[in-house]
């Protein structure tokens, strides 16, 4: 039988059968071992790179995709304070902060909607006086110390508080409209002869 093979062996037949086997041969090497920058994203199967797959770190800031993280995916506990914002819900915002000696000249508190309202502490008072002044006819106002409601508060007119231990609210609307609506929660103080404090947030919008 050995004869029979050898017999019909040839030269064309050996040469066939080695590139028969490098072929084969080299087809697995490369299905293990593949080239430098070979692979593609359309090589990789939709949802086949898990998250054991991303080295720690792979996925930086400029990788994500700008408004697409929630609530969800973030730790609350890793944010830092939020900055102070001039805006809430696209309502400006102010914080008041008056504390001075008595006899300091008059200082304005806010502007905001056509609402301005100032403080001042006089030497001969035992009281810190509020003064709230429009730049519209036709507004309205009220402050809860004050009975009653100015529903025709006009340009140049001045609605005065003299105020000590007091908490309270001054809500007022621009013009006929009502619009912006200003609300201010404060609370004011008269330190005996020395000094006058106020302090509060103020909301237009």
């Amino acid at each position: 039988m050995f004869a029979r093979m050898t017999s019909r062996l040839s030269y064309a037949n050996v040469i066939a059968t080695i590139a028969v086997f490098f072929a084969l041969a080299g087809g697995a090497y490369a299905g293990v071992h593949l080239a430098k920058n070979s692979v593609g994203s359309k090589n990789i199967r939709k949802n086949a790179v898990k998250t054991k797959q991303l080295a720690n770190g792979a996925v930086t800031a400029a990788k994500v995709k700008g408004d697409s993280l929630t609530g969800a995916q973030i730790k609350e506990s890793s944010l830092g304070n939020v900055p102070n914002s001039k805006t809430v819900g696209g309502n400006a915002v102010k914080q008041i902060h008056y504390r001075v000696a008595s006899g300091t000249p008059t200082q304005t508190l806010f502007s905001l909607g056509g609402l301005t309202v100032t403080a001042s502490c006089p030497a001969a008072q035992t009281e810190v006086t509020l003064d709230a002044t429009t730049d519209t006819d036709g507004s309205i106002i009220g402050i809860s110390v004050v009975e009653g409601v100015d529903d025709v508060f006009d340009a140049g007119e001045h609605l005065i508080a003299p105020l000590d231990d007091y908490e309270g609210t001054i809500s007022y609307g621009r013009g006929a409209s009502g619009t912006p609506v200003v609300t201010a929660n404060f609370l004011a103080n008269r330190h005996g002869t020395n000094e006058c404090a106020v302090v509060g947030t103020v909301i237009s919008g």
